[in-house]
């Protein structure tokens, strides 16, 4: 009986020790982040207007926290003409200065705090290159990684995911594994199946065999990947029929994706949207098409070219606060994606709407072989051996590419040799390879970065 009355929900956390089996108590992580969880699926459901209110209610501390401890912050409530933290609402918000990328490229070191308290969790550094192929580098702390966490949690109980079933992840940082559980967030408090993992730089063909393979319940992929995959296994009449549900990530959702996912895989589909700086940003209504700002944590303006809020269904750029990151404050930080904000849900959550996101979108790789594949090559491959501060890479042909990179100066003879064995070696393929020096690399036509262009067919 697999929800009946004589066993447990699967949802029912695992003992953590002390003799304690019904109710339980998980180790002091899975405590923590269901103590938040709790919180999420209570605010969850508040009207707009308090959700908006407990936002600054937390903005201000975090502002206070910033203008003093934060060598960047420092004179940005006067130079505003806020003055004081607990002036600030959402009309005087609009005047505290929006944070490029650019800034903290050139000045991470003054964006850290000094004096995070002991009870934060220390820091923690990730690199990312994000919506303009520029790389830096972002921190937080042990507890903004807690309130990732539990929003990742949210959306399995949102998607009504069982613990116990097999979960599947196709992405570019992930090798060929099999793990004994799901890992975080679900391990820290839950009892999982297992979990599988493949890099999404495999020939999709071969995606789709170990899929059909593994038969697990749910897929985590690029939303890019995952329409190659459900398009493959159409023209071949091979659906992994094992797939409940299909959750896509990064690039920007294809307006047909849920369509072909129900159709071709009888599965849902959820999107997400995210970022590398601030994770989570907004995640698919479990029943209405359209995504939910996730405003326990982030503070998301929507904003025209003159500063001023975008309407619902109004296309303007997006401004981000993360509103538990004290380690390496990110406040009114431009993100560079552009999407509109929507009307109250009809789920009857409180949490903002957004109707849609202009994300980036992303070309798949070939090679002379026939296999296709989607590449995508983090800031930290990059910056790991040369000083660029943009790349590119260009497919002329397929068995050629184009490296075109922004740096102050050429790269040598060794950086341009590393850089040549290194993508022959993550693409899996001798390619001739060219490295080109540009003054600047033009946003694509959706104003997104791409950092890998196909030229085959155009």
């Amino acid at each position: 009986m697999r929800h009946g009355m004589l066993e447990p929900h699967p949802w029912i956390p695992f003992p953590g020790g002390a003799g304690f089996a019904w109710p339980a108590l998980p180790p002091p992580e899975g405590q923590t982040v269901l103590a938040i969880q709790f919180q999420l699926d209570v605010s969850q459901w508040l009207e707009p207007a308090a959700i908006a209110a407990q936002q600054f209610r937390q903005l201000r501390r975090l502002v206070r926290f910033a203008a003093k401890h934060v060598p960047h912050y420092r004179g940005h409530l006067g130079r505003s003409g806020i003055g004081h933290p607990d002036a600030i609402d959402a009309q005087s918000f609009l005047r505290w200065p929006v944070l490029t990328k650019a800034e903290i490229q050139h000045e991470s070191e003054r964006f850290l705090a000094q004096g995070l308290p002991q009870s934060h969790g220390g820091v923690h550094w990730g690199t990312t290159s994000g919506s303009t192929g520029r790389p830096l580098r972002a921190a937080d702390s042990g507890i903004g990684a807690y309130f990732q966490q539990a929003l990742w949690l949210r959306g399995h109980l949102w998607y009504e995911l069982d613990p116990r079933d097999k979960f599947a992840i196709i992405r570019s940082s992930s090798a060929r594994a099999a793990k004994p559980d799901w890992g975080p967030p679900a391990n820290l408090a839950f009892r999982t199946g297992p979990a599988v993992t493949l890099a999404s730089i495999e020939d999709h063909a071969e995606q789709l065999e170990w899929l059909r393979g593994e038969a697990p319940a749910y897929l985590l992929a690029n939303n890019t990947n995952l329409r190659a995959l459900i398009e493959l296994s159409r023209r071949q009449d091979l659906a992994p029929t094992s797939i409940r549900t299909v959750i896509g990530f990064a690039d920007m959702a294809p307006p047909d994706i849920a369509y072909l996912a129900k159709t071709h895989w009888n599965a849902r589909y959820f999107n997400t949207y995210s970022c590398n700086e601030m994770g989570v940003l907004a995640l698919h209504c479990p029943t209405a098409n359209q995504l939910h700002v996730q405003s326990e944590n982030v503070l998301l303006e929507i904003l025209r070219p003159d500063g001023a809020p975008c309407a619902p269904g109004e296309i303007g750029r997006v401004i981000v606060t993360d509103l538990h990151n004290f380690a390496m404050p990110l406040i009114r930080y431009e993100l560079g994606d552009q999407a509109a904000p929507g009307l109250p849900c009809a789920c009857g959550r409180g949490l903002p709407v957004l109707e849609m996101v202009a994300g980036r979108t992303h070309d798949l790789a070939v090679d002379p072989t026939g296999r296709s594949f989607f590449v995508h090559l983090g800031a930290g491959f990059w910056t790991a051996i040369a000083p660029v501060t943009q790349r590119q890479i260009v497919q002329l042909a397929p068995d050629r590419l184009e490296i075109r990179y922004v740096a102050e100066r050429d790269l040598t003879g060794d950086e341009i040799a590393r850089l040549v064995r290194g993508i022959r070696a993550e693409m899996r393929y001798d390619y001739a390879i060219t490295c080109t020096r540009v003054p600047s690399i033009a946003l694509g036509p959706s104003g997104k970065f791409a950092d890998f262009v196909s030229m085959i067919g155009r």
